[in-house]
């Protein structure tokens, strides 16, 4: 479960239409990579210690 400290808007976007996104705009899906990258190094990293 995910609960947010303040009031929060979501977007829900269908794999499909990500996939097209992502497609048209490579700088966009590099971002989200280096993003996710970062966030399981510092998963990994408050596992080790």
């Amino acid at each position: 479960m995910v609960a947010a400290e303040t009031a929060t808007t979501c977007l829900a976007i269908a794999s499909w239409d990500l996939e097209a996104v992502l497609l048209a705009n490579p700088a966009l899906a590099l971002a989200i990579l280096r993003g996710v990258a970062a966030r399981l190094r510092e998963a990994t990293e408050a596992i080790r210690h």
